[in-house]
């Protein structure tokens, strides 16, 4: 296992599952992990922040009010067809919130995608034969909305709010 995925799986179970008590131990790693690309924000060797980049395809939006994940319709921002690229499991240290680092990790997994030579390990054509354009969804939890809006992404009102291990979470969207 590489050492960038040890210090993100390390920093999310101490910030989501320790200290927030917001995700039980068995959710803290999915389907997801092992497929996708994983950013660590280190101060001095110390790994302080974390975020996942997931290639596409990508399974169904929740539905609104849904407490666990299945198919989902049309939105307002998302054909329901088209590719995407999910970012998630963003989270930082205590101590080092509040400094727009998470804008940093962001935009570094944002930068990384929009390179030509990125494209076919985000998405080129997926295995389910859908060419990625550049499509980018996050599912935020509400009181990361800001976050994600400063860095460019909007929110998409038509698939509500649902909740994800017990969390309120919105879908917000943006296009390289």
């Amino acid at each position: 296992i590489p050492q960038t995925l040890k210090d993100s799986l390390s920093l999310r179970e101490h910030v989501f599952v320790n200290e927030q008590r917001a995700v039980p131990l068995q959710h803290h790693i999915d389907r997801d992990d092992a497929r996708s690309c994983h950013w660590v924000l280190y101060s001095n060797s110390t790994p302080i922040g974390t975020i996942r980049l997931a290639p596409p395809p990508q399974y169904p939006h929740p539905e609104p009010g849904a407490r666990f994940e299945a198919p989902g319709p049309k939105t307002d921002l998302h054909d329901g067809v088209e590719s995407f690229v999910k970012l998630g499991r963003l989270c930082l240290l205590k101590e080092y919130r509040g400094n727009r680092l998470a804008d940093l990790l962001i935009q570094e997994a944002l930068g990384w995608a929009r390179k030509e030579e990125n494209r076919e390990v985000v998405g080129g054509e997926g295995k389910d034969g859908r060419e990625w354009k550049g499509l980018v969804c996050v599912h935020a939890r509400i009181e990361a909305m800001k976050t994600w809006a400063r860095n460019g992404f909007v929110l998409d009102k038509g698939m509500g709010t649902w909740f994800e291990a017990g969390i309120p979470h919105v879908g917000m969207f943006y296009r390289l």
